[in-house]
């Protein structure tokens, strides 16, 4: 019997084709075949490294109050469904202004951003030179900062 997210469903659906009361069904996997119905976990998000130490069997939108497996018994082989609180993150800086925006700055992962960086990264690298060809006309000295520009 394949595990379903529903095992009621399964059950009345393979009542339907043998033509039997789902009392019946429910009887044939609880008594002979001797399985039951769990719900499955949650579990902690398992990246590439930890997933080949570890067997995972499904991946669907997890609800406990409907869906469950047909097992023989609960144990290692229960079913985890993966849950993550952090996933990874990415840090983009942009500018907008009525007559156009800037390019998309990407900051690298695990850089904390201070003045220098903010500055020397976002500011001198690619708001200046934006600024200088977008706004050539107003490229006065008294308007641009000298802590940016020095």
């Amino acid at each position: 019997m394949p595990n379903s997210s529903k095992s009621g469903a399964v059950n009345a659906e393979m009542a339907s084709e043998l033509q039997i009361s789902e009392g019946s069904v429910r009887n044939i996997v609880k008594r002979k075949l001797k399985l039951r119905s769990y719900k499955l976990n949650k579990a902690h998000f398992l990246d590439e490294r930890m997933k080949l130490q570890r067997r995972l069997a499904s991946t669907r939108i997890h609800n406990s109050q409907n869906h469950r497996a047909l097992l023989g018994k609960k144990g290692p082989a229960a079913q985890l469904v993966q849950r993550s609180l952090f996933p990874q993150s990415v840090m983009v800086w942009g500018g907008i202004c009525a007559t156009g925006k800037t390019p998309l700055v990407f900051i690298a992962r695990n850089v904390k951003i201070n003045a220098n960086v903010y500055q020397n990264t976002i500011l001198r690298a690619v708001l200046h030179p934006w600024a200088q060809q977008h706004f050539s006309e107003n490229n006065s000295t008294d308007l641009i900062s000298n802590m940016c520009c020095d």
